[in-house]
């Protein structure tokens, strides 16, 4: 639920999106011990992308998130039909844990600010 927030959605959002595809990896996926869920770099990309087209209505936000969504499961979907699960070996090491770094630098610069408030606010009451 937490990382609903940082895709500009309500957090009752990311409850609702991970439970279904959690229950769907489990009937279909092809392993047992890989962890899945929602995660800080689909929330930030999902924001990045999904803001812009939006214009600050709520409604169109979360319509467009929801396509956004089908659309990447589709993608997922034909990619797996395709056999074209050796292209995720292609990725070195480093370069996947500096993509993974920075995603974590821009959640803690994101959550600062919320942060400080609430002691903030909590020392005004």
């Amino acid at each position: 639920m937490a990382y609903a927030a940082p895709a500009g959605l309500p957090p009752i959002t990311g409850l609702w999106a991970a439970l279904p595809a959690m229950a769907v990896y489990a009937l279909l996926g092809p392993s047992r011990q890989l962890s899945v869920g929602p995660e800080s770099t689909t929330a930030l990309m999902t924001a990045v992308v999904i803001g812009p087209l939006a214009a600050g209505d709520p409604a169109r936000y979360a319509g467009l998130a929801a396509l956004l969504a089908i659309i990447v499961g589709l993608f997922c979907a034909v990619a797996y039909a395709a056999r074209l699960g050796f292209v995720a070996d292609l990725l070195s090491r480093p370069i996947l844990v500096g993509y993974m770094t920075g995603v974590g630098l821009i959640m803690i610069v994101e959550q600062l600010p919320r942060l400080t408030g609430v002691p903030r606010n909590g020392a005004s009451a």
